[in-house]
């Protein structure tokens, strides 16, 4: 597909059709998104208070999502640096939007529409600040075929990360429909520090995906020198959190949540693993997807969802968290191992 970058005088129109371009976007993801959550709702016989709550949550990765297409940009014209501070001035204001509401309202739905608003208005701040450094591209001959190209080339990514939302939350899924909201609240509680190892994890392949891409085009051994280092990376950001949390995991998490929480050690170390192996997915779908083998993704997913589907509800039901912890390790080792057969399956028919 041929494209032209615009120039200086024209970049902010460009700017103002790219913009619209998200909007139109984000709106029909709220389309989506409500119809699905009125659905659940219905069929899990959800209060007003929980599903209102649940739609804040839903509609809070709203500006998330707007928000990652613009740093996508920045990234792309060598600025990671302004999208790198521009995101963590973000998440500081919203979460400490979160946390002083919580404490003054003492109300979940209340700090939720709070945090909303209020990350809504930084996300829209932030991104007018930084607005010159944007460079969109115009791109020609977007019609007809070359559409229906770029859709069915790119279907598999969101395709994927559809179903990876579902594959992350079954066993969240499936306590919520067996156990009800307290054993809901303890797997969150201890599930909560599993973020960290995907957040650690990023900081180190995040940024590099450009340079992978032109060292996969230029030097090979290069690329496969990268990629064993970002792996054994994750694995050692996993062990590293696994000994920090036999050691004061529990202790911390009971003090921040005021919930005992001591007998849920194991199952604390049993997410975290699954959180190493949720990273290396991760990873590995990005060098899949650099390799031009994306269509791979889909597969991944939806063998790991069949499995989630077949399982999540037995294995919860019989086990209680500590089958939902259980669940959530299988389900991400389920899909690392066929992330790296695919990988590997890819690099030899290239090679």
């Amino acid at each position: 597909m041929r494209y032209y970058q615009v120039s200086d005088q024209n970049n902010d129109y460009s700017l103002i059709e790219y913009t619209k371009s998200r909007f139109v976007t984000t709106f029909a993801m709220i389309i989506t998104t409500v119809a699905v959550i009125y659905v659940v709702a219905y069929k899990s016989n959800y209060s007003i208070r929980k599903t209102i709550i649940v739609y804040l949550v839903c509609f809070y990765r709203i500006p998330e999502a707007f928000e990652d297409v613009f740093q996508g940009n920045l990234q792309q014209n060598g600025r990671m640096d302004i999208a790198s501070k521009s995101l963590a001035i973000r998440m500081i204001i919203s979460l400490a939007s979160y946390g002083f509401s919580l404490i003054v309202f003492k109300d979940q739905l209340i700090a939720i529409a709070i945090t909303l608003a209020t990350t809504a208005v930084s996300v829209i701040w932030l991104l007018w600040i930084v607005k010159d450094e944007y460079v969109i591209k115009t791109y020609a001959g977007l019609r007809g075929w070359n559409i229906v190209q770029l859709l069915k080339n790119c279907f598999p990514l969101f395709f994927g990360g559809f179903i990876s939302i579902y594959v992350t939350n079954a066993p969240k899924y499936s306590i919520d429909l067996l156990l009800g909201d307290s054993q809901q609240a303890v797997y969150g509680f201890i599930a909560m520090p599993v973020s960290a190892i995907g957040l650690l994890s990023g900081f180190i392949f995040s940024p590099s995906v450009y340079s992978l891409s032109v060292e996969w085009k230029n030097n090979k051994k290069t690329f496969y020198r990268k990629i064993v280092f970002q792996m054994m990376a994750v694995i050692a950001i996993t062990v590293g959190s696994i000994l920090l949390a036999w050691f004061c995991g529990i202790q911390v998490l009971s003090f921040l949540f005021n919930t005992e929480l001591d007998g849920y050690r194991n199952d604390l170390l049993i997410l975290l693993l699954g959180g190493g192996f949720s990273a290396l997915s991760a990873l590995l779908g990005i060098y899949i997807t650099i390799i031009r083998k994306q269509k791979w993704l889909s597969v991944g997913y939806i063998i790991t969802a069949l499995a989630a589907l077949l399982i999540s509800n037995r294995v919860v039901l019989s086990y209680g968290v500590r089958g939902a912890s259980f669940l959530y390790l299988g389900l991400m080792f389920i899909l690392s191992l066929v992330f790296f057969v695919m990988l590997i399956n890819g690099l030899e028919n290239i090679e």
